[in-house]
């Protein structure tokens, strides 16, 4: 099992024309707006067949598909156990030791953060008919007694 923390932020532009899919607005032309911010707790597993999803904390999983679990906003599913088999199976990342914490229950947690840059990412975000690749970052937290693992992704 993981508890995975997924952190959603939704900008806005100032450019308010359609360009091209090989046309950048220059930096200084392009003011990005924070609209919305959240934040997500899950707690999932992997079977064989399927991921399970449950609100952290909660004491059992649910049988529902995660976009009925959270019905607002962007959110995927069923590329979560090939995330972190892509983070941790292959060299895409690189890792730092950021130190141990203390969580709500009173457990040592070693602290991982990883980069993985655009340039070895295959993680893809948009639209069928507009979508780019980006570079992402995050941290796992790995209970040193147990070595389960929680993720922000």
């Amino acid at each position: 099992m993981c508890t995975a923390t997924v952190e959603r932020y939704r900008y806005t532009t100032n450019i308010r024309r359609r360009l091209s899919e090989c046309d950048e607005p220059a930096q200084n032309d392009r003011k990005l707006t924070l609209q919305l911010q959240d934040r997500l707790r899950l707690d999932v597993a992997i079977s064989p067949t399927r991921e399970m999803y449950a609100w952290h904390g909660a004491k059992e999983f649910d049988d529902r598909d995660l976009l009925d679990i959270v019905n607002e906003g962007a959110i995927s599913t069923g590329e979560f156990g090939a995330h972190i088999s892509n983070l941790f199976g292959s060299s895409i990342a690189t890792f730092t030791y950021n130190g141990d914490r203390t969580d709500e229950k009173g457990r040592t947690l070693s602290e991982f953060g990883y980069i993985v840059p655009k340039d070895k990412s295959r993680y893809e975000f948009g639209t069928r008919k507009y979508a780019v690749v980006t570079g992402y970052d995050g941290t796992v937290l790995i209970d040193p007694g147990t070595f389960s693992k929680w993720c922000r992704l």
